[in-house]
């Protein structure tokens, strides 16, 4: 059985993904991520909203850490990557994923609703 669900669909110039899980985790993260940038390279494109609705963050700065370091190995330089948690608890940790994604070369940030990522997006090349 499958711990998650995962949907994925171009929207113009890009990516949309919506996940949903119980728990977030470094092995469920590089399968889910794994699986979108598959399909970015095969639709050719650098531009990606995700949309998380995961109920229970990882539960350190370590877990997170090693959560965006597994992410990043996956070829996300060189994108733009707009990030939306449904779960509005995980704010501060999610800033700092994004904090450390950017540190490492992404070009991500974290938007509270789909609005304003989708208005971000469309500012980048």
């Amino acid at each position: 059985m499958k711990e998650y669900k995962l949907e994925i669909k171009q929207i113009g110039d890009y990516l949309y993904a919506y996940y949903e899980a119980e728990k977030d985790s470094v092995a469920l993260s590089n399968e889910l991520w794994g699986k979108i940038s598959s399909t970015m390279s095969s639709c050719n494109l650098s531009k990606l909203l995700v949309v998380e609705n995961i109920k229970i963050n990882p539960g350190s700065v370590l877990d997170v850490y090693n959560i965006v370091n597994a992410v990043i190995k996956l070829d996300f330089r060189g994108k733009a990557i707009a990030f939306v948690d449904l779960i509005e608890d995980h704010y501060s940790s999610n800033k700092f994923g994004e904090t450390l994604a950017v540190n490492l070369g992404v070009n991500g940030k974290i938007f509270k609703t789909i609005e304003e990522a989708e208005e971000w997006l469309k500012t980048q090349l």
